[in-house]
């Protein structure tokens, strides 16, 4: 019988849905291998798709498991599964050994299930799982990895391997001792930011998303020793932002996109003066392109390259345009002038304090990734 060469396999099944694959691999030997090759090469399990069983196959047919090349597993917080099921999961991964995407969200107590695994290959982690030993003994096979996306700290009980619960000492995220070798060509965080501290400094971070924790002046100083330039960050404090975007200034200057959510307890509703001070600190970030402030994003204009962005918590809208270009002699149409507009103090009044602008932008840049 005429056998089409691999390559060719690969190219039909290339183009071939997951249903259709499987059907192909129970019709004809000639494609079994080929098509059980590409139906379990993206592997995407969740209660939703009926297919938690998937893991039992990977745990027990390594011959399949070394296909994977991403692995997605998400289970509801309310959702069951009995201790055996995680350690198919560790079985399974164990298997997976040309992983280059793995994503976990999981219990976040059963991270024992990576202690068999290695990341050779892998460049994006994400997981429930808190920044603990099984955690950083895992990262310590992947030394490729570019992407990390870890849990909050560990509560003071867990469930081991055996599937018996028992207690430990509970470690905050600052006990564990990050080696200065681990994940050394680490681009994008997001997680606490304890951990941030430790792993942003000596390594080519660009992106930080602190999912916990103040982003104090301290932490501030040690994501500025980023062996890259910091250009994304989004973060939570606890204090007025004006003087945290002066410091941002100062240490983080290539910030292009920054999203800050502030729950400092306001006496009064913030008034005309917090806008102004907000949006001089944001003019001392000469890179940034987008801002949010506690769900408010902030549009920016300028009159040309060599003057300050002038930022404001409201739409430019195209009114404001008309009467700003009249009040400063641009003709009404032809000129590149009417493009861009710098805005006096005057353009803060009480709607630019009491609206939040209304369009997103550059918002893909802010979604998890």
């Amino acid at each position: 019988m005429f056998c089409l060469p691999t390559e060719l396999q690969d190219a039909v099944c290339d183009h071939l849905a997951p249903s259709h694959l499987a059907a192909l691999s129970r019709s004809c030997s000639q494609f079994y291998a080929v098509a059980q090759r590409h139906l379990y090469r993206h592997v995407h399990i969740t209660p939703a798709f009926h297919n938690l069983s998937v893991v039992l196959t990977l745990a027990t047919k390594p011959h399949i498991a070394r296909h994977v090349r991403s692995f997605s597993l998400s289970l509801a917080s309310q959702s069951s599964v009995f201790q055996a099921y995680y350690r198919h999961l560790a079985s399974a991964l164990s298997h997976m050994t040309e992983l280059s995407f793995l994503h976990l969200f999981v219990d976040p107590s059963a991270s024992w299930v990576l202690q068999r695994s290695r990341a050779t290959h892998l460049l994006t982690f994400a997981c429930s799982f808190p920044f603990d030993s099984h955690v950083s003994a895992f990262l310590a096979t992947a030394p490729g990895l570019l992407e990390l996306e870890v849990g909050p700290s560990s509560s003071p009980s867990s469930h081991n391997d055996d599937g018996g619960a028992h207690h430990h000492q509970h470690h905050s995220p600052t006990s564990i001792d990050v080696s200065p070798s681990l994940i050394p060509h680490l681009e994008q965080f997001r997680g606490s930011s304890h951990i941030a501290s430790s792993l942003v400094p000596n390594r080519p971070v660009h992106t930080v998303h602190l999912t916990s924790g103040d982003l104090t002046d301290q932490i501030v100083s040690r994501l500025a020793e980023s062996s890259n330039r910091v250009s994304i960050l989004g973060a939570t404090i606890s204090s007025l932002p004006a003087p945290l975007l002066q410091l941002l200034s100062e240490r983080l200057p290539d910030l292009m996109y920054l999203r800050i959510t502030t729950t400092y307890n306001f006496s009064d509703a913030p008034d005309v003066t917090f806008y102004r001070n907000v949006s001089n600190a944001l003019g001392a970030l000469t890179q940034l392109q987008a801002f949010e402030l506690s769900g408010m994003h902030w549009g920016s204009l300028k009159n040309n390259e060599n003057e300050m962005r002038v930022w404001q918590s409201k739409p430019f809208n195209s009114e404001q345009i008309h009467q700003h270009h009249h009040h400063l002699g641009f003709e009404e149409e032809g000129s590149e002038q009417q493009q861009q507009l710098v805005l006096d103090d005057d353009s803060f009044d009480n709607n630019t304090v009491n609206n939040a602008l209304d369009v997103d932008i550059y918002s893909e840049l802010f979604v998890d990734y």
